[in-house]
């Protein structure tokens, strides 16, 4: 690519995610751009080969192969190079700040009634991710650089974790980025640390009871405040009041988890108590496939394949399991297997060790016999319909948000530049 190219994606990418330029002394907000003779990948399957995208205020006014450019608009010159949707990552996992930083005191202050949370530190269904996260720099670059311009963010810590949010990954806060503050409750088998719940089954148990706890607490407050009279008033708790629009269906409940027999407790779990639960995956959901496919709903997945196994040192290879051996080789096609079996998924980039290799383990899981269609798909119109936001999100068309990814290729190409 030449390097007159080189710098105008450079320059387009300060225009597309939201910008300043300075001309005389003054600030201006870019308002209409119009990018001309470009390869758009309006949506998986559906490309116009020599197109223009016209912009107007970050929305996309027009596009089409012979559309008229406003004569306000910026024209970008971009012979050769290819237009996709913004990819979008339902799995960002993002650590929320502790609520202190002396654990006896917060216990203390628990003990004493002091506030309205639940009694046990992995139960913080009220914690809204948005208003505390600080997404890192390097974070935001790192997915940015691999074409994911929108995510999903969830709380890293805890049993009953609190609400996710939508967020661009635009330069600026989250005041600027925010699409939606809460994107639904999140869970996981996560244990204390010295502490109950210290095991699977103490996590289990104490979600149990905190279900059948915000369920007597909605009973309680409506009998209450249907009939007040020689009625003892309910003690408030945000934790229980925070849950319950999840349990009755107002919002999703998302349940990441760590490995096929995760995703099956907590199917099992749902089935008992009537819920319907979402799911963040493991990569391992064809080790089980036939027992996952009646709770896959809306399931998200990683493509954090594992290395190959070092084998340089004949000695070395001796302390290389079987089953090691076996997840390096099958890994890979789990994706292929789950589109098989009729399992619709979204991918994750969450758990790379390198997030620049992201693109790559996508490429991989395509050789491995995941139609490149599907693929795409699962970055752009199958999440942006999972989270109820394909109105706006997840393809190139009149009326979309303007997130775009220009690149010089096939996005999931080795060689392939964002």
């Amino acid at each position: 690519m030449s390097r007159f190219k080189r710098g105008l994606l450079v320059s387009l990418l300060g225009l597309v995610i939201p910008g300043m330029v300075l001309a005389q002394g003054q600030v201006h907000t870019p308002r209409v751009h119009a990018l001309t003779n470009v390869q758009i990948w309006q949506t998986p399957g559906r490309m116009i080969e020599n197109g223009s995208i016209v912009i107007r205020d970050g929305v996309i006014e027009a596009v089409g192969a012979n559309i008229d450019i406003p004569p306000d608009a910026r024209v970008w010159e971009l012979d050769s190079l290819m237009v996709y949707p913004g990819l979008i990552d339902l799995g960002m996992m993002v650590s929320p700040p502790r609520s202190g930083g002396d654990d006896k005191k917060d216990d203390d202050k628990k003990k004493s009634g002091a506030n309205l949370a639940h009694k046990l530190d992995v139960i913080t269904p009220e914690l809204m991710l948005a208003d505390e996260a600080l997404i890192k720099d390097s974070d935001r670059s790192g997915r940015r650089g691999q074409g994911i311009t929108t995510t999903r963010i969830l709380p890293k810590r805890g049993a009953i974790r609190g609400h996710a949010a939508i967020v661009n990954l635009g330069d600026g806060d989250m005041a600027k980025n925010l699409l939606r503050r809460s994107a639904g409750q999140v869970m996981a088998y996560s244990t204390a640390r010295g502490k109950y719940p210290g095991s699977i089954m103490g996590v289990v148990a104490a979600m149990r009871q905190t279900f059948y706890d915000t369920r007597w607490y909605e009973k309680a407050h409506a009998t209450y405040a249907a009939n007040p009279v020689g009625v003892e008033r309910p003690a408030v708790s945000t934790a229980f009041a925070s849950l319950s629009p999840a349990m009755n269906g107002e919002e999703p409940l998302i349940f990441v988890t760590r490995n096929a027999l995760d995703l099956l407790r907590a199917g099992e779990m749902a089935r008992e108590f009537d819920l319907a639960f979402e799911f963040v995956g493991s990569g391992e959901e064809y080790r089980r496939l036939d027992e996952v496919k009646p709770f896959a709903r809306n399931l998200v997945i990683p493509v954090a394949f594992p290395e190959a196994p070092g084998v340089e040192d004949p000695g070395a290879t001796l302390d290389v399991s079987l089953e090691k051996l076996r997840t390096w080789d099958q890994a890979p096609a789990n994706p292929a297997k789950l589109h098989q079996a009729g399992i619709e998924f979204a991918i994750t980039a969450e758990g790379q060790k390198d997030m620049g290799k992201f693109r790559k383990n996508v490429a991989k899981a395509i050789e491995a016999g995941l139609p490149a269609d599907v693929a795409l798909a699962a970055l752009t119109t199958v999440p942006a319909r999972m989270i109820g936001m394909d109105d706006r999100l997840g393809t190139v068309e009149t009326g979309k948000m303007a997130n775009l990814v220009v690149t010089d290729g096939d996005l999931f190409a080795e060689d392939t530049k964002i």
